[in-house]
């Protein structure tokens, strides 16, 4: 006696898959594993961690633009392609960025006194008066 379909169908599926590659759904069938691997996703936290700044930094970056985050559902996750892409932005290079403003002018508006002189007119000037 045959076994019924649906039941020879998944004997056949359980000895044509290697028991790695099955991953039991929780519909209890078995399917298998895509040789699709997801890219490795980064918590808020993690992605701090990794580098080595806040999280109040990496979620300002994040709402600045300035880094590409990944969203499932309500939950904010980051790849290693979007925190190297983050720093490459990030990197400066003194030789080729715009050079520093000067605060004020090279020459001094000011005039050098020399102060026992100015001591010495006031003090005549009381006294001649």
């Amino acid at each position: 006696m045959e076994p019924p379909p649906h039941q020879a169908r998944r004997d056949m599926a359980r000895q044509s898959l290697d028991c790695r590659d099955l991953v039991q759904s929780p519909h209890r069938q078995y399917r298998r594993i895509t040789s699709m691997s997801a890219p490795a996703l980064f918590t808020e936290q993690e992605a701090a961690q990794a580098l080595k700044v806040c999280t109040r930094t990496l979620r300002k970056a994040r709402q600045d633009g300035a880094l590409s985050f990944v969203r499932i559902g309500r939950n904010v996750r980051y790849s290693e392609a979007d925190l190297a892409q983050f720093i490459e932005r990030s990197r400066e290079c003194l030789s080729t960025s715009a050079p520093a403003r000067r605060s004020g002018s090279t020459r001094s508006p000011s005039t050098v006194f020399d102060f026992e002189e100015v001591r010495a007119a006031r003090g005549n000037a009381k006294r001649g008066s």
